[in-house]
């Protein structure tokens, strides 16, 4: 039997949920067993719409009297009839549809990338070297005891513990909803990810001490925030067909979540620990301090006056 059209359902954005191929026309689309295309949406009636095709390649749309009536467009039609071209979308209830003709053209396929940077092994070898050298320079910075190098293999094994269990667990969520578990591309934002928080938190530890005030490290939440949202959105694109703007928006809201929950545990810690409060712990080489701050003898007579005032 020749198929004259397709009558394509589409999602609330736009993409093709089901096709039905037509074989006559006119086509009666709605809730009742009875139509040509059985529609379950409550707020459809049983009988909604009738589509018909017409002699000049186009189509016509009519509302058979329903209480929701049809928008075409965004545009509500008022007087029950429509003509459609292949490219109008019809809303009717909380469903959505267009109809094209079989031998509407399509676009070319995207051609498969078979490899890209980020699934390389060589690409994670990479990225995976500069998060050991990052964190072992860190441990060194950190530790001055006679069992520095114990504590600072301790501190790589942590780091690489942690990011073997955040990308397992990414490689898991992969493997259930999209069927591919993409290691190597998840282990790559793993480390690249883990590395920005390394060097974010040197830099502005410097930047601390350099100057003389916390206002860096009080800016550093926010940057992590930043850093996690950018990982979750990578991740996300490996696991879900959603659009790129969804995407983004999940990866921000739980980095949101999971930046206020952060916030506020480190609020209760300042707030039950007087050393935690607006004191900067940075130490760095001398040559590093650009704010010189006051000298013994003025820190010695500021201390003084402070001791007089509190004993009157």
């Amino acid at each position: 039997m020749e198929r004259l059209a397709w009558i394509e359902l589409l999602d609330r954005e736009g993409v093709v949920s089901q096709r039905f191929p037509v074989s006559h026309w006119p086509v009666t689309i709605g809730r009742a067993y009875a139509c040509d295309i059985i529609v379950d949406d409550p707020f459809v009636a049983p009988r909604h719409l009738q589509i018909s095709g017409n002699a000049d390649d186009t189509f016509a749309v009519e509302d058979l009297e329903s209480v929701n009536g049809m928008h075409i467009n965004g545009r509500r039609v008022l007087n029950r009839t429509a003509s459609l071209t292949p490219d109008d979308i019809v809303r009717f209830g909380h469903s959505q549809l267009r109809v094209r003709h079989s031998a509407h053209p399509v676009a070319d396929e995207t051609p498969i990338v078979p490899h890209t940077w980020d699934r390389q092994p060589r690409t994670l070898l990479f990225t995976a070297l500069i998060l050991l050298c990052l964190t072992g320079a860190a441990g060194f910075l950190s530790y001055n005891s006679e069992d520095s190098m114990i504590e600072v293999l301790t501190m790589i094994m942590g780091v690489l513990s942690v990011t073997g269990i955040w990308v397992s667990g990414w490689t898991l969520v992969g493997r259930v909803f999209s069927g591919q578990t993409h290691f190597v591309a998840h282990a790559v934002i793993g480390t690249v990810g883990m590395s920005v928080f390394w060097v974010t938190d040197a830099l502005l530890n410097l930047s601390e001490f350099s100057f003389n005030t916390t206002v860096f490290s009080d800016r550093a939440s926010l940057i992590d925030f930043i850093t996690l949202s950018a990982m979750l959105y990578f991740h996300l694109r490996l696991v879900s067909r959603l659009r790129k703007p969804q995407l983004g928006m999940i990866a921000a809201t739980a980095s949101l979540l999971l930046w206020g929950v952060a916030t506020v545990t480190s609020m209760v810690e300042s707030d039950q620990n007087l050393a935690l409060r607006d004191y900067s712990t940075s130490i760095a080489p001398a040559a590093m301090l650009l704010d010189k701050g006051q000298s013994i003898d003025q820190f010695v007579n500021g201390a003084d006056d402070l001791k007089q005032q509190v004993q009157e």
